[in-house]
């Protein structure tokens, strides 16, 4: 992506490496290519839902005819 586009390719919750070399600092794209953009949202989200319903009352559910 250029200069024009804004993002740079970077969107929420990118992770970045800091590349210093001499006197200049470049911002790239960290290397986990095991880790997808997909699975850093879903990280990100793990345990945060808040439903007010107990994990028995889910089940409870599940098993009703």
């Amino acid at each position: 992506m250029g200069a024009g586009s804004g993002g740079y390719g970077f969107l929420p919750d990118t992770e970045v490496e800091f590349v210093i070399v001499d006197d200049t600092v470049r911002l790239t794209h960290a290397d986990h290519p095991e880790r997808s953009h997909r699975d850093r949202v879903v990280a990100r989200l793990r345990g945060r839902a808040r439903t007010g319903v107990t994990t028995d009352e889910i089940l409870a559910l599940t098993r009703e005819p």
